[in-house]
């Protein structure tokens, strides 16, 4: 059988002879091209019949198979007529036509077939014959065309006669060894002709693209003979290339393309030009050859050029469209004489390479991120003029693109071979004429930004540029038509501040808890973004500012405030040091968070509004008349402008624009807003009306979200500092109160609902400090699990006030007497003790078993076993019990407590009282902290020496009755400067001056004032007055000392009071009516007042029954019915009993005054 011999021809690029050593050269191979179709199948030895892809895990595993009893390997011969030699360098074997992604098309060389020339069992192998066996999975079989590319070396020898060559095809039964011979032809071959020694053609344009103009092609050539008269010189062109020249009316009708010689030599000066034409190879490529016709009109064939001059010319010439076959990318040169058709001479000379130009790019950002230095997505789209499988992308402005850590689209793969801005993908079928777009995932931008520059180039094979050969086929270089990279905008720091915290700043208002929580959403305020720009930004151009969704969620933006004018938008340039470590207090607008170097002109400022008209942004055009930009690359700027924050979660969008499609400067609003906060309701309630120095107080704290709050799941409280909290009476951490507290709560501890109406309340116990903090504000913030805080709120806080207490003692040296200290409890704090420290001058001690002191349950007490916590050592102190009954009042307790107490001579450690008030656990439930006595100077009286007066009846009294006390006072030493004297009963006791007797002076030593009508002053039933004689001078303005009684009536109440003491005072004028008044710096007129004890036990009151009706003690006596003169008196009694002070006019109605009154009327 044979071939198929219509199917079957060979194609040679070049006969010319080869020259001696060229077979040490492989630039020196020429390839030969043979299309042949088998009649019967040529067996592979794997895989009969079967055509599978290569490498494989099932080609591996096949081949690992043992061979079958009817494994046959096929060969093919090719022999050539000696002299010829072939080589296995670049041998192509494939189906004709396949599409280069077609690899099962493709023999190739060591994976389907092996390739050897001549028989290596041969001595001396014949170099004119190749052979391919066909060992893998791929076999030949009939009907299909083949195509065989092999590259040789012509015989050194010239042949005028073409030889035929053979091509045969063989099978060997693997088993047996056998050779069956399949198909046989022979193929006419070619002459072989002399060959010129130099023919070079040089792009001098460098231009490699296709279709594109190459301006300047320059043929250099040295023949090794004689040009005559009658000669031809051909020029082929490689295939593809056009050399045609546009025809002109009265020019040569085949004009080359500006054929012109080589500048400085005119070789043959009266030829003809050349002449250029083209034709359609049977492959459709284009085939153009340059016809020069040696004639310089000497007649005959005379000389023209001689051998071994170099001869040259330049023309121009348009690039294929796409890259030729390589067998077909040579420039051919035939010298033939004309007359004889004879071939002298010829050579052959490589082509330069064409890439095929790739159309349509677009190169762009797809990512959320589209500035400079991030990581984001790209998409490459393009239409190459060939088809490629390895498409190479670099980035080459601005610098720093990487490539290394993206991901293109399936089924392309990032190759080994990606470096930097360098990106080589493997694997793609990148058709000729068909728009191909890619996505490329993780791509790191440049640095800087701006406008980018590419080059892509296109491979069909994996090889790319290897030493051996390039398998480049179309390319696009400095591509500088993509996009502009913009600029990363980068927040340097944000904050979002109210008025108030900008007044702490930057106003001299401090304020220490606000600066650290988020502003209130709904309210001004002051947005400052500190940022800097990696592309200047010049004059004209807009700084644009918006607020975007966060998660793509419709948001309420921070809508901007521009219509006070003191409010308007700033630009600023930080200084070389940039931005501060923080923000700082500098009552200086300008240097809080950066410190200034000079202000940008914003010179018009426009709203940005939403689809519902709500402003939610700003565009600042900046400008100035200078040439230098407006932001400039390196430093730092500083953009306050105010707005209404807004509770939702939006994201800072700031961008730098010049008009153009791209911004100059962006962030991509990745930047997340500092976020505000609802404004929440709270209410601080303590349980009672006032709440008590460094005492346990319980709190009634009600909270309501603000508008639109999110999620609640914890509550913080902040407390004002020194407060301190309490768990089931145990503190939560330290007593000292240092620093603001800050109370956890879950959300659902406590009654309600935080979003209802009425809120949620709960209930707290704290110990309060031992004075009103500077800043008494509560604070309560809401946050979620994560921490966000999406509310708080303030409430103003409560003093806190001591316990009233009143303290009373003659402010004297040496005193040795009473102190009376009176105070009124809650119920609510169930005091059970009284600790009462005095300062640390005096001397305080219990009442003793004697018969004139008073009772109490009392101790000394030093806290040196810490029974209550957080108040140390207490010396100078004594624990009264509060277990013997006070006095009721409404919702409180009246407790008078006397001490006994000696004075120091002179004063050194203050004069300041502490009561504190425990409860049955020893914690404090109330408390006075620092307490004045009757004086807060710190001088005593001037040599007041006096004992402390004693109170006698001259019968034990009777409640309701009358009784007569007298009151002795002994004066160690005369007394300067007393103007009257003043005794004053416990509340409820009446004198009954004039009705049962007047007041007595017993001693005639004591100088009353007998030149007035009236020396005893008793109008008001609650005190009398006894007036001094005025001094002869001031050398005796004193009273004598010496022991003095007063003798008075007194009316016993049936119920007796809370205080039963009485007070003997020292006044400084006749008009004191207050024995409480001793204070001098507050206008007092008291100079000493001596509390008297009052323990002398009173009798029950009888009880009477002749009103008809049951009566208790204390009840009004029976008597009839008064005389209008009686009730007139009646009334004027109870005017003057409500005068003193207003504590008694409370008491004025009491039985007690209602029967002195009475009596005092005559009943």
């Amino acid at each position: 059988r044979t071939f198929d011999v219509d199917a079957t021809q060979l194609f040679a690029v070049s006969s010319v002879r080869a020259a001696y050593g060229d077979h040490l050269d492989v630039g020196k191979l020429r390839p030969v091209s043979i299309f042949f179709m088998v009649s019967a199948e040529v067996p592979a030895q794997r895989s009969p019949g079967s055509s599978r892809r290569l490498q494989s895990e099932e080609d591996s595993l096949i081949a690992l198979l043992p061979l079958g009893p009817e494994a046959a390997e096929g060969r093919l011969e090719l022999r050539a007529p000696a002299g010829f030699r072939f080589s296995c360098f670049e041998l192509i074997l494939e189906q004709a036509g396949r599409h280069p992604m077609d690899i099962d098309a493709l023999y190739r060389v060591g994976y389907d077939i092996y390739c050897q020339v001549g028989d290596p069992l041969d001595e001396a192998p014949e170099t004119n014959l190749l052979v391919l066996r066909f060992f893998g999975l791929k076999a030949l079989y009939p009907g299909i065309l083949y195509r065989l590319v092999v590259f040789l070396l012509n015989p050194q020898d010239l042949r005028s006669e073409a030889q035929d060559w053979t091509l045969a095809t063989y099978k060997r039964k693997m088993a047996s060894g056998r050779d069956l011979p399949i198909d046989m032809v022979n193929i006419p071959g070619y002459a072989v002709s002399n060959l010129i020694p130099q023919f070079e053609v040089d792009n001098l344009s460098e231009e490699y693209l296709g279709l594109m103009m190459v301006r300047t092609v320059r043929l250099t050539l040295t023949f090794n003979s004689k040009l005559y008269n009658g000669d031809v010189l051909v020029f082929s062109a490689a295939t593809g290339l056009d050399i045609r020249g546009e025809v002109e009316v009265g020019g040569p009708p085949e004009p080359c393309w500006d054929f012109r010689w080589k500048e400085g030599t005119l070789p043959l000066p009266r030829s003809p030009p050349p002449e250029c034409s083209c034709t359609l190879s049977s492959g459709g490529g284009l085939r153009c050859t340059l016809r020069l016709a040696i004639d310089e009109g000497s007649g005959g064939r005379a000389l023209v050029w001689d051998q071994g001059l170099e001869f040259s010319f330049e023309l121009s010439a348009r690039n294929p469209a796409q890259a030729p076959d390589p067998v077909e990318n040579y420039w051919k040169v035939e010298h033939v004489v004309e007359e004889t058709g004879q071939l002298v001479a010829g050579q052959l000379a490589l082509s330069w390479p064409v890439y095929s130009q790739i159309t349509n790019i677009t190169i762009g950002v797809v990512g959320l991120e589209q500035r400079a230095a991030v990581v984001t997505d790209l998409v490459v789209s393009l239409r190459p003029a060939a088809w490629g499988t390895v498409l190479e992308l670099i980035m080459l402005e601005p610098t720093g693109f990487d490539f290394e850590g993206c991901k293109p689209d399936a089924p392309l793969e990032r190759d080994p071979r990606t470096a930097g801005e360098r990106l080589v993908m493997v694997g793609g079928n990148f058709e000729a004429y068909t728009i191909t777009s890619i996505f490329i995932a993780n791509v790191r931008m440049g640095d800087g930004g701006g406008q980018t520059r590419a080059s892509l180039r296109l491979f069909s094979g994996e090889a790319m540029d290897s030493e051996a050969v390039s398998t480049e086929v179309a390319r696009r270089l400095s591509y500088y038509r993509g996009w502009r990279l913009a600029g990363a905008l980068r927040i340097r720091g944000q904050y979002l501040w109210s008025a108030a915290v900008v007044a702490h700043y930057e106003e001299a208002l401090p304020d220490p808890v606000l600066p650290q929580l988020p502003t209130h959403a709904g309210h001004p305020a002051r947005a400052e973004l500190l940022f800097d720009v990696t592309m200047p930004v010049e004059p004209g151009g807009f700084l644009v500012v918006t607020n975007v969704p966060r998660f793509g969620v419709p948001i309420t933006p921070c809508l901007p405030e521009v219509e006070d004018d003191a409010r308007l938008p700033s630009l600023a340039a930080c200084n070389a040091s940039g931005i501060t470590g923080g923000p700082y207090r500098t009552d200086n607008s300008s240097t809080s968070t950066c410190n200034i170097q000079g202000f940008v002109n914003i010179s018009e400022i426009r709203l940005l509004y939403n689809e519902e008209g709500f402003p939610y942004g700003l565009n600042m055009t900046v400008n100035h008349s200078h040439s230098w930009p407006m932001l400039d690359v390196g430093p730092v700027y500083r953009l306050r402008y105010w707005c209404r924050a807004t509770i939702d979660m939006p994201n800072w969008s700031m961008e730098t624009e010049d008009g153009q499609p791209w911004p100059t400067n962006t962030n991509d609003a990745q930047d997340e807003a500092t976020l505000a906060a609802a404004e929440m309701t709270v209410q601080v309630t303590p349980f009672t009306t006032r709440s008590p120095q460094a005492s346990l107080i319980r709190l009634d704290i009600r909270v309501r979200a603000g508008p639109d709050q999110g999620p609640v799941t914890i509550l913080r409280v902040l407390m004002p500092e020194g407060f301190v909290l309490f768990d089931r009476g145990e503190p939560v951490g330290s007593l000292t109160g240092e620093g603001r507290p800050i109370v956890s709560v879950a959300a659902t501890y406590g009654i309600g609902d935080v979003f209802a109406d009425e809120g949620r309340s709960f209930q707290l116990e704290v110990l309060t400090p031992p004075s009103t903090p500077a800043d008494k504000r509560w604070f309560v913030i809401a946050q979620t699990p994560g921490e966000i805080m999406t509310g708080w709120g303030m409430n103003p806080g409560f003093d806190v006030i001591p316990l009233p207490v009143r303290i009373a003692f003659p402010p004297i040296p040496l005193y040795k007497g009473w102190v009376v200290l009176a105070f009124t409890i809650p119920k609510v704090r169930e005091g059970k003790y009284a600790l009462v420290t005095a300062p640390s001058d005096f001397v305080i001690t219990c009442p003793g078993d004697e018969p004139d002191d008073p009772p109490a349950v009392c101790e000394p007490f030093d806290n040196l076993r810490g029974e209550v916590e957080g108040v140390g050592i207490l010396p100078n102190t004594v624990n009264v019990s509060l277990t013997m009954a006070g006095t009721p009042e409404g919702q409180n307790l009246i407790y008078a407590v006397i001490l006994k107490l000696e004075t120091p001579e002179v004063v050194q450690g203050g004069l300041g009282w502490n009561v504190r008030i425990l409860n049955q656990n020893f914690r404090i439930v109330d408390a006075g902290i620092g307490i004045m006595g009757p004086t807060s100077g710190t001088v005593w009286n001037k040599d007041f020496f006096i004992d402390t007066p004693t109170l006698a009846w001259d019968a034990q009294p009777q409640g309701g009755e009358n009784s007569v006390a007298t009151i002795e006072v002994n004066f160690a030493r005369r007394v300067p400067e007393v103007r009257a004297v003043l005794i004053s009963l416990p509340e409820r006791y009446r004198h009954d001056i004039p009705n049962a007797g007047m007041l007595e002076s017993l001693n005639p030593y004591f100088p009353i004032a007998e030149e007035l009508e009236q020396w005893q002053i008793y109008w008001n039933v609650r005190w009398v007055r006894i007036l001094i004689a005025e001094p002869a001078s001031e050398f005796v303005d004193f009273l004598p000392g010496g022991t003095y009684q007063f003798r008075l009536p007194i009316m016993v109440p049936p119920t007796m009071p809370a205080n039963k003491e009485f007070y003997f005072s020292l006044c400084s004028d006749q008009a004191c009516d207050d024995p409480d008044r001793g204070d001098p710096e507050q206008g007092g007129n008291i100079l000493a007042s001596f509390p008297i004890p009052n323990t002398v036990p009173v009798l029950p009151a009888n009880e009477f029954t002749n009103l008809g009706r049951g009566a208790t003690a204390g009840a009004r006596r029976g008597c009839a019915p008064a005389t209008g003169a009686a009730w007139l008196l009646l009334m004027l009694s109870t005017l003057a009993a409500a005068a003193w002070r207003p504590a008694a006019a409370a008491a004025a109605t009491n039985a007690g005054d209602m029967a002195a009154s009475w009596r005092g009327a005559g009943c």
